[in-house]
């Protein structure tokens, strides 16, 4: 295991514990996450395409990081019938009142971080998943 502080991003916190801001960060290259979602035909039963949109992202931290919410639920188990999920994570998004956490439900949020860059992380009472890519998408550093 190598020693080197750039291997341990907690090292790279300010003082304060405030992000480290790279100041001209390299282009994104990341393909631009899609949301398909999906529900059936009621007749049939048969699966069928409801919508397909891109996420929409957020920049921070001289865009040093994005984040963007791609779906949400407010119950868990979610309510699947006549697409009372589909209403719901429609109707919590237009209302712009959704914090970090949607409490009894689950949020699908996609975040992306610049190379380098290092930030404070959270404490929630939530089951947080992460999928990391090591391709390097910002010009193939990372």
């Amino acid at each position: 295991m190598s020693s080197s502080k750039s291997a341990n991003p907690s090292s790279q916190l300010t003082p304060t514990g405030g992000p480290t801001i790279i100041p001209n960060p390299p282009p994104n290259t990341l393909r631009h996450p899609v949301r398909f979602i999906t529900t059936h035909n009621h007749t049939t039963g048969q699966a069928i395409l409801h919508s397909s949109t891109p996420v929409p992202f957020r920049l921070y931290d001289n865009n040093n990081l994005s984040m963007g919410v791609a779906y949400t639920t407010s119950s868990f188990p979610p309510n699947l019938n006549s697409d009372a999920d589909i209403t719901a994570h429609t109707s919590l998004m237009s209302s712009g009142t959704l914090g970090l956490v949607n409490p009894g439900g689950t949020v699908l949020r996609c975040v992306d971080f610049a190379p380098g860059y290092a930030c404070g992380m959270h404490r929630t009472q939530s089951l947080d998943f992460w999928d990391c890519d090591r391709r390097g998408g910002r010009d193939g550093v990372g």
